[in-house]
């Protein structure tokens, strides 16, 4: 493998795929990322998984060699971000040693084989729809997911796509919050997505990113064209909420301001 790339859009995939290996694994090879470096297509691909979520990234770069390895995902980023110069050349010595050169630094990094890595299937699915705003969805209802590790389905969150559009619903037991969505994500299908997957999602997102989102067997998929984000779903039964919130027969509403709404808990929680 030999590239030549762009310090700052390494780190962008570096920082994006970082965000599947997990924190906590007795498999060496989850602690690093699969870098893959395709001379045909002059394209470099980062890819990384936890089992449950799968980030995959890619970018153009100049390619003379095609190869791939296994890098540990902390020391790649924050090696990255010391780099004096903006060029950066990526030249695999051998299959676990890699050099990375720039400007006036030089270092060799021990690595792993990229055959090493569990390389995730990834069909792309037959059908999606474009679907947009996922940060305003992920905060609208993630807050009322439950931490109980004893109940799997709580932990999630349900998607819906109806004539109607997107629609979310969380509940930990106690609060439950059903918010809207993207209007012109519409179908016939529903989901249980674990929160803490929509939770990485979001946070490589912003509410004008539009992806292409499409159900795979036990898993759903986010493409962006850069960017392909999958996570396993969840089986199970999810509490009728909707049908618990139409039940309601409050005695009285009132239209408050969300802000002013906000300060007087955050008051009244702060208080002795």
């Amino acid at each position: 493998m030999l590239v030549h790339a762009k310090r700052d859009e390494l780190l962008t995939l570096a920082a994006q795929a970082g965000k599947a290996v997990p924190k906590k694994t007795s498999e060496e090879e989850l602690k690093g990322i699969h870098i893959d470096a395709d001379a045909r297509r002059s394209v470099v691909t980062m890819t990384s998984t936890n089992h449950e979520i799968v980030i995959r990234t890619t970018m153009g770069a100049v390619v003379e060699q095609s190869g791939s390895a296994v890098i540990n995902a902390s020391l790649f980023s924050a090696l990255l971000a010391l780099l004096p110069e903006e060029d950066v050349d990526l030249e695999l010595l051998r299959p676990t040693q890699i050099h990375i050169h720039s400007g006036t630094c030089d270092y060799h990094l021990s690595v792993l084989p990229g055959e090493k890595y569990p390389m995730p299937e990834l069909p792309f699915p037959d059908d999606t729809v474009p679907v947009s705003g996922i940060c305003t969805l992920a905060r609208n209802t993630l807050f009322a997911a439950s931490e109980d590790n004893n109940n799997a389905v709580l932990r999630c969150i349900r998607l819906v796509l109806g004539a109607g559009g997107l629609t979310a619903s969380g509940t930990n037991g106690f609060c439950i919050v059903e918010a809207e969505g993207d209007k012109n994500c519409t179908g016939e299908v529903q989901m249980l997505l674990p929160a803490r997957s929509l939770k990485v999602l979001a946070s490589l997102s912003l509410d004008s990113d539009v992806y292409e989102m499409g159900l795979t067997g036990n898993s759903v998929v986010f493409w962006n064209g850069s960017m392909l984000f999958s996570a396993r779903l969840m089986k199970g039964r999810f509490p009728d909420t909707t049908g618990l919130i139409n039940r309601f027969q409050p005695e009285y509403s009132v239209h408050v301001d969300a802000a002013e709404l906000a300060r007087a808990i955050d008051t009244v929680r702060r208080s002795p």
